[in-house]
């Protein structure tokens, strides 16, 4: 089995801006490879889902479009690294 090269990319399926702006909590479900989110708006309802490559350029990437937020994250061997990532993007 050979690694991918795309271990920096992020899923750039377009996701609009107001969408963007009505997360106000994200769920991570981390995994080694991929790592599935989801963000809920302020009524509790999924606006946005996708998958993100378990990696620190492609989390950052991603997660710091979003500004200040509310996260939860599975617990797991990844949970350390990602928490402290998070909370350096400004994440809560």
């Amino acid at each position: 089995m050979t690694k991918s090269n795309s271990s920096s990319q992020v899923n750039t399926k377009r996701i609009s801006a107001s969408v963007w702006q009505r997360i106000t909590t994200i769920g991570i479900d981390l995994g080694d490879r991929f790592s599935r989110w989801c963000g809920i708006d302020q009524d509790g309802i999924v606006v946005a889902e996708d998958r993100v490559s378990t990696t620190q350029p492609a989390m950052t990437k991603l997660f710091s479009l979003l500004g200040r937020k509310r996260v939860a994250i599975e617990t797991g061997t990844h949970s350390p690294w990602v928490s402290r990532l998070l909370e350096s993007l400004g994440m809560k």
